[in-house]
């Protein structure tokens, strides 16, 4: 089977980062590398311990961008680089992989060139919700008037052939976007370059916590919503071969955008 690297950001993940190791060292499959990615941990040295006799790699990362989305995506690109797997997975240090994930995605087919997506579940306050709840996205006016872009994205959904992220790491300048995370970047990225495959299971479970990159933006009255779609519109807009790609939701975004 197919090494797979985890690669794991934990920054201010300290009440969750055990759990989601001990959830990767629980897979059926064995065939996995874990790579911890952080600029500041509390207890490092009792987490380290704790895991000292696993496959695991901690890889202390001098913060270099203040703006959390871009130094996720640093912290992701660094471990990247000392990665030895043929596959890639992306998880937050505070979402977890349920038992058989690591054996679907090296399972899977023709993912070389590809990225891979799974559904997730999220857990609110132990209610468990699941990532294709909101079923009217998928109606064709709303991918005619909004968008038809990937829906129920997360980052610790998100796996890749090697040879898909070293190509998307060399065409990705990530000093153009404050407020895309890598989720929206890479999918957006291989949905457009017909490089997205879609898993129809449950292989991820999303822990919602006060520290999550994308608390920063939710809400329509968050101006910081209103910036993050705008930015992402102008993101595809750059790998559309149409320069004068246009949409609806764009214009909308726009306009709003001018207020702030």
């Amino acid at each position: 089977m197919k090494l797979i690297s985890i690669i794991i950001t934990a920054e201010y993940k300290e009440n969750y980062i055990k759990k989601c190791i001990e959830s990767c060292l629980r897979q059926n499959a064995k065939n996995f590398e874990l790579i911890i990615c952080y600029t500041k941990l509390k207890n490092e040295n009792l987490i380290k311990k704790k895991f000292s006799k696993t496959n695991i790699k901690f890889l202390k990362i001098k913060k270099k961008l203040k703006n959390k989305t871009q130094d996720q995506f640093n912290k992701i690109f660094e471990g990247f680089k000392i990665s030895k797997g043929e596959i890639i997975s992306l998880l937050d240090g505070d979402d977890l992989f349920l038992k058989n994930k690591v054996s679907r995605i090296s399972n899977q087919g023709n993912i070389n060139i590809r990225l891979v997506t799974d559904n997730f579940f999220t857990d609110k306050k132990k209610i468990f919700v699941n990532s294709t709840k909101k079923n009217f996205k998928n109606f064709f006016l709303y991918q005619l008037l909004i968008n038809d872009w990937p829906k129920n994205i997360a980052t610790s959904t998100i796996s890749g052939g090697r040879n898909f992220f070293i190509k998307f790491f060399n065409e990705i300048n990530i000093s153009k976007f404050k407020y895309l995370a890598i989720d929206a970047l890479a999918i957006l990225y291989a949905y457009k370059k017909k490089k997205l495959i879609k898993i129809d299971e449950y292989l991820t479970q999303k822990i919602d916590t006060e520290n999550s990159v994308d608390k920063n933006f939710n809400g329509i009255l968050n101006q910081y919503y209103w910036k993050r779609r705008l930015e992402q519109h102008n993101f595809y807009r750059s790998l559309c071969k149409k320069k004068n790609y246009l949409s609806f939701d764009y214009l909308v975004c726009r306009i709003i955008n001018i207020f702030f």
